[in-house]
């Protein structure tokens, strides 16, 4: 007579070594940003093959508890909320507004001529602070000792021998 073995009632090793990690994980004993240990190092400290560490770490990436980083290993993945608040519905106004193109440019017109008004969008300096009696003399200066540099687009600061 032949006699067969009953089936084991463990589960297969790697994930046997995944439940392990995965309470760890869930303990507190392994944190967010933790590196685990190499495979050959996991395989060495809990007497099994390298094969059975790998599908242990690739299952424990799977449910989204590690992440592999290439040349570095395999690191605890931070834990989102498990339940995100859901976003509560927000309560039209009474009676719509009309907003129109036409409101919007009157206004910003209006606020152009205001003196109180500070347009903070468009940051430029008051014209007083600006040297422009000294600005107006070097551009008279340059117009008429080189007409032609003032309708070039750029201007070459280079010395000329070393730019040719």
């Amino acid at each position: 007579m032949i006699q067969t073995l009953a089936p084991a009632d463990r589960a297969p090793l790697y994930l046997e070594l995944a439940r392990e990690i995965q309470e760890l994980i869930e303990q507190g004993t392994l944190r967010a940003g933790h590196r685990l240990p190499s495979v050959r190092r996991m395989s060495l400290q809990r007497d099994v093959s390298i094969s059975t560490v790998i599908q242990a770490y690739t299952v424990l990436e799977n449910r989204g508890l590690l992440e592999a980083r290439p040349q570095s290993g395999f690191y605890v993945r931070p834990q989102l909320p498990l339940q995100a608040l859901e976003p509560r519905i927000a309560r039209p106004m009474a009676r719509p507004s009309y907003v129109g193109a036409n409101d919007l440019t009157a206004e910003m017109l209006s606020l152009a001529v205001d003196g109180d008004y500070v347009p903070f969008g468009a940051a430029c300096p008051h014209h007083t602070l600006f040297p422009t009696r000294k600005l107006a003399r070097l551009i008279g200066s340059v117009a008429r000792n080189d007409p032609a540099m003032l309708g070039r687009y750029a201007m070459n600061w280079a010395f000329d021998p070393l730019t040719r």
